[in-house]
């Protein structure tokens, strides 16, 4: 759980660091928010694809180690564990722009800094936007990287094998 914090912590970070050239360019100045809040997401996105496969296998050697009685014991405590490092993995970054962002700013001339660096705050119009591209992002890109997986991959997988197939028949003529 503190792993997920601390990557909160660094997509918070890279937003900030991502909207300060963008607030610079007179061209981008407008957009700047909405470039780093996207980013910010899709970056976000790939932590939690990465990490959820760690969780996975954390999980498994977890559950291996309590030794359960039964199968379905083992099942059930792995399903569990399962489920909780995966809803805090995927529901944190949500979690925290409904509930925690802009809320710690500060006032003018008093703000706030975590490592240097201003709290994030939310467009005059409220997080909701930003709450809408973090969902929309996460959802979509589930989404495709799952149909990717069930799609793709056995079609490489079969493109490889006939590959190999023809080689080894090559090589015995």
């Amino acid at each position: 759980m503190s792993l997920v914090i601390i990557f909160i912590v660094a997509v918070i970070i890279y937003r900030v660091l991502v909207s300060i050239p963008l607030f610079r360019n007179d061209t981008l100045r407008a957009q700047a928010q909405a470039i780093s809040s996207l980013s910010g997401a899709v970056v976000n996105f790939i932590i939690i694809m990465c990490m959820g496969r760690v969780y996975e296998k954390l999980a498994h050697r977890l559950t291996t180690w309590e030794m359960h009685r039964t199968q379905s014991e083992f099942e059930d405590n792995l399903t569990f564990k399962v489920f909780i490092f995966q809803f805090v993995n995927f529901y944190s970054s949500i979690f925290y722009i409904a509930f925690f962002k802009g809320r710690f700013v500060g006032y003018p001339g008093h703000y706030h800094h975590i490592l240097g660096l201003r709290n994030e705050d939310c467009s005059a119009g409220g997080c909701l936007i930003e709450l809408a591209q973090q969902l929309a992002v996460i959802m979509i890109g589930k989404q495709v990287v799952n149909n990717a997986q069930e799609i793709l991959v056995p079609k490489a997988k079969a493109w490889w094998h006939k590959k190999q197939v023809k080689m080894t028949h090559k090589a015995r003529t």
